[in-house]
């Protein structure tokens, strides 16, 4: 009993269950929202039936995206209780025991399948091979230099496409492209960030001995950035973008595209992004801004 009279196992199940939340990563969700770009490019979005179709997407890869999240996380138990701060992770400190959040994340991937089967048979299957990459990283693929970054970098690839699908118009192949880049961008910034804070801590023993160099890392995120505001411009240029949405304003967009990548080169490389991508999303002014700037301009690209 607790000092107030309630069994402690009344106590503990609140408390398990915002854990269990937390090993979620709802901060994470954010991401899934370009499943949305169909949609709003393809000039769509006031559809009602497409609108309903992509948010059921949305709401599939979200399902999804945790089930992968936990199981990440299970497989990594124990190295992640080694580690000085993943060792407080939900699933590492205990607080969420491991059966539960394999029962969970077996629920959660086949629940992401259904909803998905209900936006079409297509792009089920694209769920259905996120799920199958995402597994091949979490058993290995992400121990290995340049595989492990490409892999990530395909989820963002495959929710872009899975919109496209739920619109049910053709995705553009130069959009396709710039999200490989873009996604390539934000993954290199993330690597580095954990190394500097790995070789900050003093558990750079804990990644693989053949992983990246800061030098590299840098190298690879330069070419990334430059080859993803190349690629977006040729899209804004293309004939058939102008012939899709009937004029050429998609070029408005072309400025928060340059901004926000050069933003984001800025803040890993003087140090004020320490998180993930998403929280720096989220938290910084610049990026914040750019990101609405960008939805603004192609609303009146498409829609005005």
């Amino acid at each position: 009993m607790t000092p107030s009279g309630a069994p402690a196992q009344a106590v503990r199940e609140p408390l398990q269950a915002s854990e269990l939340l937390r090993a979620l990563r709802p901060g994470q969700w954010l991401k899934n929202l370009l499943v949305l770009a169909g949609a709003l490019f393809s000039g769509l979005a006031t559809t009602p039936h497409v609108v309903v179709q992509a948010l059921l997407g949305v709401v599939a890869f979200t399902v999804a995206s945790s089930s992968v999240y936990l199981a990440n996380d299970v497989l990594d138990v124990e190295a992640d209780r080694r580690h000085p701060t993943r060792r407080n992770r939900p699933i590492a400190s205990g607080r969420v025991p491991i059966r539960l959040a394999i029962a969970m994340a077996a629920t959660l991937a086949v629940s992401g399948l259904l909803i998905a089967a209900k936006v079409g048979r297509l792009f089920a299957a694209i769920v259905c091979f996120y799920l199958l990459i995402n597994a091949i990283y979490s058993l290995g693929g992400k121990r290995v230099v340049i595989v492990d970054v490409l892999i990530v970098s395909a989820g963002f690839v495959l929710r872009a496409v899975a919109g496209a699908v739920a619109a049910e118009v053709a995705p553009s192949s130069w959009i396709v492209v710039c999200t490989l880049e873009l996604a390539m961008l934000v993954v290199l910034g993330k690597r580095r960030i954990d190394l500097l804070t790995a070789e900050r801590n003093g558990t750079r023993h804990l990644l693989p001995e053949e992983w990246y160099t800061i030098d590299f890392l840098d190298l690879l995120m330069a070419v990334s950035a430059g080859a993803s505001i190349v690629t977006y411009s040729l899209y804004t240029l293309d004939p058939r973008t102008v012939e899709s949405i009937g004029n050429r304003r998609m070029v408005l967009t072309l400025p928060m595209v340059v901004y926000g990548s050069l933003r984001y080169l800025f803040l890993v490389h003087t140090g004020r992004s320490t998180s993930d991508p998403t929280t720096a999303l989220v938290s910084d002014w610049g990026l914040r801004i750019c990101a609405l700037a960008w939805v603004a301009a192609a609303i009146v690209a498409v829609y005005l």
